[in-house]
């Protein structure tokens, strides 16, 4: 029955995400600072989409030539994701920086994050990037609609579908002020109804009700 079943969002500690030192992963990789960055992290599997994220970038490219996608983690799907950059001729323009324990200094330098998964969980990513103050562009599945506010805290897309994911990136691109306003308004989401300390009060409540 409805009234006994309880939801206990994903909550993370945003403090790492905070005052973190920008412009070390693009010179690492050789990113020029004034590249529009957009990132993708999590395990390189079908579920992810990534190859809809590339087909995106095609277009993305046509009109915004000096952007770059930095696709961080790994998985099966690596050496396939690969060969399609390849015959994408995305070379160039992307970047596979396989497992990275420096999160935070990633999202430091993004300007966008983009999942592009076909089915989700709640994506502790997405927490990540909005703790960060970085607008996401989403597929609308699973519970990324609890997390993205579409058009207030980043922009949702359907699954499976790179035309509307690269027309929400260019529409992040083309608008540094928008960017800002929804990057603002997803930390202070995070901070609001996601931090670890709201999870552990809510899971709190749940024992006490049942008690």
């Amino acid at each position: 029955r409805s009234d006994r079943v309880f939801t206990v969002h994903n909550g993370i500690d945003p403090s790492p995400y905070a005052g973190v030192r920008r412009g070390a992963i693009r010179a690492e990789f050789g990113i020029p600072p004034s590249a529009p960055l957009i990132g993708f992290i999590g395990r390189l599997h079908p579920q992810k989409g990534v190859e809809d994220l590339l087909a995106a970038m095609q277009d993305v490219l046509r009109r915004i030539p000096r952007a770059h996608l930095l696709v961080v983690g790994n998985g099966e799907c690596r050496p396939q994701l690969e060969r399609q950059m390849q015959s994408r001729g995305l070379s160039d323009a992307v970047t596979f920086a396989g497992m990275r324990r420096d999160i935070p200094q990633v999202l430091g330098d993004l300007d966008i994050l983009a999942l592009p998964s076909l089915w989700e969980g709640l994506p502790n990513a997405v927490l990540e990037a909005m703790a960060a103050g970085v607008p996401v562009v989403a597929t609308a599945v699973g519970g990324v609609p609890e997390l993205v506010l579409d058009n207030v805290t980043g922009l949702l897309v359907p699954p499976h579908d790179p035309d509307a994911l690269s027309k929400a990136i260019l529409t992040l691109l083309r608008n540094p002020d928008l960017r800002r306003r929804m990057g603002h308004t997803g930390q202070k989401r995070v901070l609001e109804h996601f931090s670890v300390e709201r999870m552990v009060r809510k899971t709190e409540a749940v024992y006490e009700s049942l008690l």
